[in-house]
């Protein structure tokens, strides 16, 4: 599980080293091989740095549709997710570079922020990581009645109260 949030220098051609712990979970476990993409969230521009093993498990789970689907929504949504995405492999260094569009959307500059959320990274630019932990503080108790429903489930019953 990546975990934690993990500051690093970016050179100025997009160029990033992976701290040594996350990229450690990346070599040993999915050979260094991941995949890029921009994040969901406009109020949160964010990258995502996935694993390829977990990105390939939720393309298999993502709906796909033919060449002719009328559902705009859904075309746009690949668009956004499938066809902006980049695979790419950590180096013998432990960096990778991220591409020049994506940098732009996520507004990174000199300074990166990797942030663990389980089995995949967001890279935030800091000062949108600290607007975004702020905005997460002001809905803290939504997030807590949620995160306290999910983990007292009874096997045999509904949601227990803390």
């Amino acid at each position: 599980m990546f975990r934690g949030r993990h500051n690093v220098r970016m050179e100025e051609r997009g160029r990033i080293a992976i701290p040594t712990k996350l990229r450690e979970i990346l070599n040993v476990l999915y050979e260094g091989k991941i995949v890029l993409s921009c994040g969901f969230f406009q109020k949160a521009p964010h990258l995502l740095l996935v694993p390829l093993k977990e990105w390939e498990d939720f393309e298999a789970r993502y709906p796909s549709a033919g060449l002719l689907d009328g559902d705009e929504d859904g075309f746009l949504a690949r668009i956004r997710t499938i066809g902006s995405c980049e695979e790419t492999r950590v180096d013998e260094h432990g960096r990778i570079i991220l591409p020049e569009f994506m940098r732009a959307y996520a507004r990174l500059d000199r300074e990166v922020a990797f942030v663990g959320m389980g089995r995949h990274l967001a890279v935030f630019s800091p000062k949108v990581l600290d607007e975004t932990l702020r905005s997460a503080e002001r809905g803290l108790d939504r997030v807590r009645e949620r995160v306290t429903r999910t983990t007292t489930t009874d096997r045999n019953g509904p949601p227990t109260s803390p």
